[in-house]
């Protein structure tokens, strides 16, 4: 959370710095945020202790919304992280495959993040 409203807040252009609107997960202000579990794919009992799981973006809805891939030249997808951890474990949180479906990583693992941002 601290890199993303941080590090990465800067990197963006100062007009879509200023369009940015606080969004307020698990109490905390954010400018970006990862989406949760419920927020990409629905209900899903991964997450059942999840204290802010939202309810499911119409944009995710549709599985090839959910591949991320790095520019725009056809490079390969790859798997990103979702801010929910997994019910049943203490090291698990749950990401997005390459091929957009859900899945679980351990959080020592590198995966992508796709942050998003209310305008």
């Amino acid at each position: 959370r601290k890199v993303l409203n941080t590090d990465i807040l800067a990197l963006l252009p100062d007009d879509l710095r200023a369009a940015i609107k606080p969004r307020v997960i698990d109490g905390e202000s954010d400018l970006l945020w990862l989406a949760s579990e419920m927020e990409v794919f629905g209900p899903h009992d991964w997450t059942e202790n999840d204290p802010d799981r939202g309810e499911q973006m119409a944009y995710y809805k549709r599985r090839g919304n959910r591949i991320k891939a790095l520019g725009d030249e056809g490079e390969a997808a790859d798997s990103w992280w979702e801010r929910s951890p997994v019910a049943s474990s203490t090291t698990l949180f749950c990401s997005v495959n390459s091929n957009g479906s859900a899945n679980y990583n351990n959080a020592s693992n590198s995966l992508g993040v796709a942050f998003g941002f209310c305008v």
